[in-house]
C-alpha cells in the first residue's frame, strides 16, 4: 500500500524531501512472504542535496564556534558513509505489494511467514568505509572531545563491525560526554558484547543519572506490549506501576540459564539506537521520526539491507529503494498481556513463542529461535514446601544427539516470583531428555524449564504457573500424577519413581502405564481409604458427540479400577500399573478419586494420550 509523504519543513530548516509527480508516494515498512522477517522500504524521491541532520547533538552545552565546522565535517563524513552503503548494497526485484498487517506513521507492517531469509553477505567496500569513516570520527573526536554525537556514532559503527570490545572501551573512557549518555553507551556495547548482566548495571546508571522526562519514556514498556498488557500497566495504582513494569521483564527474560535479563537490555539498547539515529544519515534516506523509532524499539535494528531495483525506467532518476530486512526468527519472547495480571495462573503447555504479529519482537542471539519442551509435571508437598517434579523430552524432529556437546549443554528448572527473585534454581547437564526436581516454600511461582545447547545457537523452554497453599492440618490433600513407565516392582516412594517418569503422559497403543502419586494428613488412627481410577475419553470428536446424542454410537465405558485400604497418617506413596490394550488412539482423561470417612472426596486428573503405533 502507498502512503503519501507530506512536504514539510524540519527543525532545523531543512526542507523535507518533496515527492515528485510519476513518482511512488510511499515509504513502507513490510514482510516478504514467511520467512523474511519485517522490511522496510524507502521511496524513490527527489534528492536534496547531502543529507543534513536535525540542529544540535546531545551534548548538553553549546558547540564551540571554532568546533562548527569539525562537527559538520564529521556528520558529512557519517551522510557519505551510508550512501556509500547503499550504492553497494545487493539487488533484489522483489517488490513490496499487499496491504498492511498495522501502519505505524509512514511505515506498512507486514507480517513474514517463513524464516528462510539470510542476511547477504557485506560487501568488502560498505566495510572499507566503515573503517574509513571510524578513522574520520577518531580525528574528529581528538579535536572536539566530550561530543555526544561523536561519541555515539563511533560506538554504533564499532558494533556493527563487531568491535564491541572497543567500542565498550571507548564508552567506558568517555572523554568528557555526558556522563549518562557515556553509562548508555556502555550498556549498549556491553549488550552488543553478550554481557547481558554489566549491561544492566550500564543503564541502571544511565537511567539515574538522565533527566526526569527520558527516563520515564525508555522505562515504560508499553510500546511493546498488546493492548492487555498496556491496561495491565494502567489499571493499577500509581505506587505499584514500578512492581508492574518489573513483572514485564521477568517474565519477559528469554532464558534463566543465562545470566542478566537479554530482553530488559535489548529493549534499552534499541532506545540508544534511536537516540543515534535521530540526528544522522540513515540507509533509507529519509529524516528520522517517531516512527522509525517505534518501529526500532519494537522490531530491532534490520538484520541486513537489499536494494530494490525500480519497477520502470521512470523511478531510475531518484535515489534506490531500500529494503531493511529485519531478524526473520524473531518472536515475541514477552508473555502475553493476560498472563501478566496472576502469573501463577499461566496454563501449563500454553504458552509458546512463535508470535510472527506479536507487537515486540526479539530474536536472542544466542538462541535466535527458542522452540517448546514436551514435558509432563506433578506437584508435592514436603511440609510447608512445594516440590515440582518435572520430565522432559527435546522433541524428536530436533534431532539432538544424546552424546553432542554433553560438556556445554546445560539444563534447569527454576521456580521465579514475581519480582524476579529465584526460589528455586536446579541445572543439570541438558540431556535431550531428563527428570528435574525444584524445591521452594508454599506460595505463586513462574516455572521455567530450559535446555540450552550453545554449541548450535538452540534452545527449548517450557514456561506456566504453579501455586500451592499450606495445607490445615484436618484436611486430607493427594498430589498431582506422575506417569511412569509400567514396571514389575512398582517403586514404593517417590525417590524410587523418578528415575521412571515418563517426558509425556502418553502410552502407545495396545500398551500398559504405571500412574503415581502421593496423599497428605490423612490422620493418626488407621482408617478405610478407597480409591478409585477412572479413565475416559477426554474431548470426543464432533461426529461422536452427534452419534452419540442422536443414540446412534454408544458412549464407551470408562476403564476403571477401584479398591480399599487402611492407612495411618503421614505421607502415602502409592503407584499402579494400568492395562489400557482396550484403548483406541486419542485423548483421555485419568482421574483418580480418594475417599475417607467424614472426609471430602480428593480429585485430581491428568491427560493421558495413546498414540497410534505407527507414530514414532
Amino acid at each position: 500500500m502507498n502512503l503519501p509523504l507530506v512536504p514539510s519543513k524540519d527543525p532545523s530548516g531543512v526542507r523535507s524531501p518533496s515527492v515528485r509527480p510519476g513518482l511512488r508516494l510511499a515509504t513502507v515498512f513490510a514482510a516478504l512472504p514467511v520467512l523474511l522477517g519485517a522490511v522496510l522500504q524507502s521511496s524513490p524521491i527527489e534528492p536534496v542535496g547531502d543529507f543534513l541532520p536535525l540542529r544540535g547533538h546531545l551534548a548538553a552545552e553549546a558547540t564551540p564556534a571554532d568546533s562548527t565546522s569539525v562537527l559538520r565535517d564529521a556528520r558529512g563524513a557519517q551522510a557519505r558513509f551510508e550512501r556509500t552503503r547503499v550504492r553497494h548494497l545487493s539487488e533484489t526485484w522483489r517488490g513490496m505489494g499487499g496491504t498492511c498487517d498495522e501502519r505505524i506513521g509512514r511505515m506498512c507492517i507486514r507480517h513474514s511467514r517463513s524464516d528462510d531469509w539470510e542476511p547477504p553477505p557485506e560487501d568488502p567496500a560498505i566495510a572499507d568505509a566503515r573503517e574509513e569513516l571510524l578513522a574520520a570520527l577518531k580525528e574528529v573526536a581528538s579535536e572536539i572531545p566530550g561530543d555526544d554525537w561523536v561519541l555515539g556514532q563511533r560506538v554504533r559503527y564499532l558494533g556493527e563491525a563487531e568491535r564491541w570490545d572497543e567500542a565498550h572501551r571507548l564508552a567506558e573512557v568517555c572523554g568528557g560526554a555526558t556522563e549518562w549518555w557515556c553509562s548508555a553507551l556502555r550498556g549498549y556495547a556491553l549488550h552488543g558484547a553478550e554481557r547481558f548482566e554489566e549491561a544492566e548495571a550500564g543503564f541502571r546508571d544511565a537511567l539515574d543519572a538522565m533527566p526526569d522526562a527520558l527516563r520515564e519514556e525508555w522505562s515504560d514498556p508499553s510500546v511493546v506490549l498488546d493492548g492487555d498488557g498496556r491496561r495491565f500497566l494502567d489499571g493499577g495504582e500509581a505506587a505499584g506501576l514500578e512492581e508492574r513494569r518489573s513483572r514485564v521483564w521477568v517474565l519477559g527474560n528469554p532464558l534463566f540459564l543465562v545470566p542478566g535479563n537479554d530482553r530488559l537490555t535489548e529493549h534499552f539498547a534499541r532506545q540508544v539506537l534511536a537516540r543515534i539515529n535521530e540526528r544522522a544519515r540513515n540507509p533509507y534516506g529519509m529524516s528520522w521520526g517517531s516512527d522509525l523509532a517505534e518501529v526500532l524499539v519494537r522490531y530491532g535494528p534490520a538484520a541486513g539491507f537489499e536494494r530494490q531495483r525500480p519497477p520502470s525506467t521512470s523511478a531510475m532518476m531518484g535515489p534506490p529503494s531500500v529494503l531493511g530486512r529485519f531478524q526473520p526468527l524473531s518472536r515475541g519472547i514477552l508473555p502475553p498481556g493476560r498472563y501478566l495480571e496472576d502469573p501463577a495462573a499461566i496454563p501449563f503447555g500454553e504458552w509458546v513463542l512463535d508470535d510472527r504479529q506479536a507487537r515486540g519482537r526479539y530474536a536472542p542471539p544466542y538462541a535466535p529461535r527458542i522452540r517448546s519442551l514436551q514435558a509432563q509435571e506433578a506437584l508435592f508437598r514436603r511440609g510447608d514446601s512445594l516440590l515440582v517434579v518435572l520430565a522432559y523430552r527435546i522433541p524428536q524432529e530436533e534431532e539432538v544427539e544424546v552424546g553432542a556437546h554433553e560438556g556445554t549443554r546445560e539444563g534447569g528448572l527454576f521456580l521465579v516470583r514475581s519480582d524476579g527473585e529465584a526460589a528455586a534454581r536446579t541445572t543439570g547437564n541438558g540431556q535431550p531428555e531428563g527428570v528435574l526436581t525444584a524445591m521452594a516454600p508454599n506460595g505463586e511461582y513462574l516455572v521455567s524449564a530450559e535446555v540450552r545447547d550453545p554449541e548450535e545457537n538452540r534452545a527449548w523452554r517450557l514456561r506456566h504457573g504453579v501455586r500451592q497453599e499450606n495445607l490445615p492440618r484436618d484436611i486430607t490433600a493427594v498430589s498431582g500424577i506422575l506417569a511412569i513407565e509400567a514396571s514389575t516392582p512398582v517403586p514404593s516412594s517417590l525417590e524410587e519413581a523418578l528415575p521412571l517418569v515418563l517426558p509425556g503422559a502418553e502410552v502407545e497403543e495396545g500398551g500398559a502405564i504405571g500412574v503415581a502419586w502421593e496423599m497428605y494428613h490423612l490422620g493418626p488412627d488407621p482408617a478405610p481409604i478407597s480409591f478409585r481410577l477412572r479413565i475416559r475419553e477426554d474431548s470426543p470428536g464432533f461426529l461422536s458427540r452427534v452419534g452419540r446424542w442422536l443414540r446412534l454410537v454408544t458412549p464407551e465405558r470408562p476403564t476403571e479400577v477401584s479398591w480399599d485400604e487402611e492407612e495411618e497418617g503421614g505421607i502415602l506413596f502409592r503407584a499402579v500399573t494400568l492395562d489400557l490394550s482396550d484403548l483406541s488412539p486419542g485423548q483421555y482423561e485419568l482421574e483418580l478419586s480418594v475417599e475417607l470417612p467424614g472426609r471430602e472426596t480428593a480429585r485430581v486428573a491428568k491427560p493421558i494420550r495413546v498414540r497410534d503405533g505407527a507414530e514414532p
